[in-house]
């Protein structure tokens, strides 16, 4: 399980990991089990998430999308 703390605005994205072939199918992605997402803790400006992801499927935190299109 990844674990990130994210603040108010703050955001990350589920795509599908580029080592993954074109002929993957939406069922296999899923076939190892489903994205579960847990609130481990909150506070005044931020919750704590657990996310668990199957094999072929990969997270990036949206700011360091954003620099990587700089």
């Amino acid at each position: 399980m990844l674990v990130l703390s994210r603040r108010a605005d703050e955001s990350f994205v589920i795509e599908i990991d580029p080592q993954t072939t074109d002929e993957t199918t939406l069922s296999s992605l899923f076939a190892h089990g489903p994205i579960e997402i847990t609130v481990l803790a909150t506070g005044i400006s931020y919750a704590r998430i657990g996310i668990q992801l199957p094999k072929g499927l990969r997270l990036k935190r949206s700011e360091l999308i954003n620099k990587s299109s700089r």
